[in-house]
């Protein structure tokens, strides 16, 4: 696993230091949730609405090409309803390294994504943890691996300098800390984002 970050790190590098055919900025909303699995068993959690925004690089030959990016986006997911609703609230820096296809207006791309964790907390009867059940601690990071690895793919299209993006993501590893001979966590997001692209 060492091996494909830094690998991908120095894709990104390179990526970003080479003479970019195109570069922007994006924001947008979120919608998070994690597919959880206790012993074979599916548990059952809700969503949570949040926000993603960063950087973009292009690098294209013809109608292909490659791009990065650099995300601020918030995760998590909820458990239970009401007075016994769990809130796991995390943010990651997510760096997707994807090849894209461009036909006229409209993109596609699809990649690895390398993402680290930046801050994590819970709201709610920290109990009902489903990946760490009975803590009682409000923050999550004792809880939640630092760094996760997944694959981005995504839809748009560019009008002038303007893009709309609708994209997903899905985590390959499991995210839980403790308890991992039984608790399999899977972060799982999808975002529709505005962007803006800049020569």
């Amino acid at each position: 696993m060492k091996r494909i970050v830094g690998l991908g790190i120095a894709a990104a590098l390179a990526l970003v230091a080479s003479p970019a055919a195109g570069q922007g900025i994006m924001a947008g909303w979120v919608n998070a949730g994690a597919k959880i699995t206790e012993d074979g068993r599916d548990i059952d959690t809700g969503r949570r609405d949040g926000f993603t925004a960063g950087v973009v690089f292009a690098h294209e030959a013809g109608f292909i090409g490659f791009r990065t990016e650099a995300l601020y986006t918030q995760k998590g997911f909820t458990v239970g309803s009401g007075d016994t609703q769990l809130s796991l609230n995390s943010a990651y820096i997510d760096v997707p390294i994807m090849l894209k296809v461009d036909v006229q207006i409209v993109r596609a791309y699809a990649g690895p994504q390398l993402s680290f964790r930046v801050s994590c907390s819970l709201d709610g009867p920290t109990p009902a943890n489903p990946i760490n059940p009975g803590s009682n601690s409000e923050s999550c990071s004792e809880d939640v691996e630092f760094f996760d690895f997944g694959i981005k793919a995504g839809v748009g299209a560019k009008i002038a300098i303007f893009t709309v993006d609708l994209v997903g993501s899905m985590g390959t590893k499991n995210f839980a800390k403790v308890n991992k001979d039984i608790i399999n966590a899977k972060n799982e997001t999808i975002a529709l984002v505005l962007g803006l692209s800049m020569p």
